[in-house]
């Protein structure tokens, strides 16, 4: 019987061993490993290997990196009737010195907890660092039948006039149900509720003819005086983006969630510069300044209560510069 590999320098074999054959240790164990190198490797899913040896059958698992690397900025998951948002970062444009005109400036901002909620459906998590939204907190949301809504709706919304917390224009995570009290005020308002943000600036000047005689031809003429310049806010307005739609699904006895967009996101300015207003300071009656800026009580709403919602404005935002 001639075989190859029995002093441990191959596993091939050129005959097969005969019955009744003494097979010593060393010798099994080149079998075993060469019977090894010739068996398919079972596919296990990622990240998992199985391997044979003369010891046993040796299956290898190698973590998921994804599980480290944690969920998508602004994700928006249902465990039950538990919605999570996980935290997230938010550029935009804001103006260094509101109400007043330009100059804006560029900042980031981090989404760290929930700051418009169904009143008392806010609970807050005790892990600073998870990443999801209020230290892994959650808003609890009822369907129609258990006496909430089937729709609810994950937005971030602004106001560049915001008076409750002395910083406005920070962006802010909100869970509202459409038509709504909270989710109808914090609609934009200018042009249309679905088709702007824009907030006007116009320059004005203020002028008055002024008559002077000359010596020669035409010996009068009339100029317009400088009287004074200034740039004025046209109108209030309020930004918002929605994030994700969460649908009671009948059928299943669940919630679905549909994800509209994820993080880091980008709010455009929604600063608009409308050319310079030409006034004689002699036109009877008031200027048209007179009743800027214009949607005053649309942005008292935005400011006031919203009925069946909680305002948690305070530390829900952090801005962290650029």
């Amino acid at each position: 019987m001639a075989i190859q590999g029995t002093n441990g320098t191959g596993n091939q074999f050129s005959d097969r061993f005969a019955s009744g054959d003494v097979i010593s240790a060393g010798q099994l164990n080149d079998l075993i490993n060469g019977i090894s190198t010739a068996l398919p490797q079972p596919y296990l899913g990622d990240g998992a290997s199985i391997s044979y040896g003369s010891g046993g059958t040796v299956l290898t698992t190698i973590p998921d990196v994804q599980d480290e690397v944690g969920p998508e900025q602004f994700q928006v998951v249902v465990y039950g009737n538990r919605l999570k948002v996980a935290r997230g970062r938010v550029i935009a444009k804001i103006l260094t010195t509101p109400p007043t005109t330009y100059p804006e400036q560029t900042a980031e901002y981090s989404l760290n907890k929930y700051a418009v909620y169904p009143t008392g459906k806010a609970t807050g998590g005790s892990t600073a660092s998870s990443p999801w939204a209020s230290s892994d907190g959650y808003v609890q949301i009822d369907n129609y039948a258990g006496g909430g809504a089937d729709t609810f709706g994950v937005y971030i919304i602004r106001n560049q006039f915001e008076s409750e917390t002395g910083t406005p224009g920070y962006p802010l995570l909100a869970i509202m149900v459409p038509g709504s009290d909270a989710e109808t005020k914090s609609r934009p308002w200018f042009p249309s509720e679905t088709d702007g943000d824009v907030i006007n600036w116009r320059h004005i000047f203020i002028y008055r003819q002024i008559s002077i005689t000359i010596p020669d031809p035409p010996y009068e003429t009339i100029f317009n005086g400088e009287v004074s310049q200034s740039d004025k806010l046209v109108n209030y307005n309020c930004q918002r983006v929605k994030i994700a739609t969460v649908t009671w699904n009948p059928t299943n006895s669940a919630w679905d969630v549909t994800q509209h967009l994820i993080g880091t996101i980008t709010i455009p300015s929604q600063m608009q510069f409308t050319s310079t207003l030409r006034y004689d300071n002699d036109t009877e009656g008031d200027p048209p300044w007179s009743t800027w800026p214009l949607y005053s009580s649309k942005n008292d709403d935005w400011n006031g209560a919203w009925t069946g919602y909680s305002k948690s404005f305070s530390a829900a935002t952090a801005n962290i510069g650029v």
